[in-house]
């Protein structure tokens, strides 16, 4: 904290639980430029992040696997990525 910065709508010291996790994805979508979901069922956790991240206007990228989730980014918009060609932007700015 000396050096960085905590963005969290939690106390330091709360237990994790379904809601506060939920919290946490909206808020990194926020801060994200684009969301990349690797692995999801349809209602796992990364789905929060990415519906969050559509919100927001942000770009969501997912591997083209079959997990329902992934495949139902696709079929909402998502861009299908192969692992084996995605390289990941640099952040640095020109």
């Amino acid at each position: 904290m000396e050096q960085g910065a905590l963005i969290s709508e939690n106390a330091p010291y709360a237990t994790s639980n379904a809601a506060r996790l939920v919290t946490r994805n909206r808020i990194i979508s926020g801060l994200c430029q684009q969301v990349i979901v690797v692995q999801s069922d349809i209602n796992g956790g990364a789905m929060y992040a990415a519906k969050a991240a559509q919100q927001y206007g942000k770009k969501v990228l997912t591997l083209d696997y079959s997990f329902s989730g992934n495949q139902a980014l696709i079929t909402q918009g998502a861009q299908a990525i192969n692992s084996h060609d995605y390289v990941i932007p640099s952040s640095k700015t020109p």
